[in-house]
């Protein structure tokens, strides 16, 4: 079963998007912040309501993240968790994808 990290510091933004993830057969971690300097090549969905994430494609620590736009439909976040997953070679770390509303 592969692991999601959740994090977002807004506990009702968490919770639906646990929801889903749960009804999709995830196993779901939350948390309302993460460093991700620990695990560095752990792949990352960026979940904002903003219209571009301009400053994403200017930093290299950012330029792997996969950017899912608010509002959105479940499916849209089950792609983007693919492909978030197609970015790095599968690891046998336990946690697949983290998914992260900013």
């Amino acid at each position: 079963m592969t692991r999601i990290l959740v994090v977002d510091d807004q506990r009702d933004v968490r919770t639906m998007i646990c929801m889903v993830l749960r009804v999709k057969h995830f196993e779901v971690v939350e948390a309302g912040s993460a460093m991700r300097e620990k695990v560095l090549e752990l792949p990352v969905v960026a979940i904002s309501g903003m219209t571009s994430f301009d400053a994403a494609s200017h930093s290299v620590e950012l330029s792997s993240l996969v950017c899912l736009l608010k509002p959105f439909r479940p499916n849209d976040l089950i792609g983007a968790i693919e492909a978030a997953q197609g970015s790095r070679p599968q690891a046998d770390d336990g946690a697949s994808v983290a998914a992260r509303a900013v």
